[in-house]
């Protein structure tokens, strides 16, 4: 059985973010790729990374006009929700021994 080799740079949120970015469902972006929507599932939660020539294949769709611009306002979005959340917790009130 041939050894399969994996590109670690295409993390499950990269792929996620890509997908979105292109605004495909799985099953869509799985056509896309030329993988199984399993496939899709596996690499979105992280369980595996695109084979070589899967990455191929991803880089190849990342490269269509205006996607960069997407996922980059994906991530902002992402931070800036983030940072909301963060800044509207309050800190919990001292207690003050008395």
């Amino acid at each position: 059985m041939p050894i399969q080799r994996t590109d670690k740079s295409w993390t499950g949120d990269r792929v996620l973010k890509l997908r979105k970015a292109l605004s495909l469902s799985q099953e869509a972006f799985a056509h896309e790729v030329g993988c199984s929507v399993k496939t899709v599932v596996r690499w979105e939660s992280g369980t595996s990374s695109p084979s070589v020539a899967g990455a191929v294949e991803l880089a190849r769709l990342a490269a269509k006009p205006g996607i960069r611009g997407r996922i980059y306002r994906l991530m902002k979005v992402q931070r800036d929700t983030a940072l909301s959340k963060a800044a509207s917790r309050k800190p919990a009130a001292a207690v003050v021994a008395g």
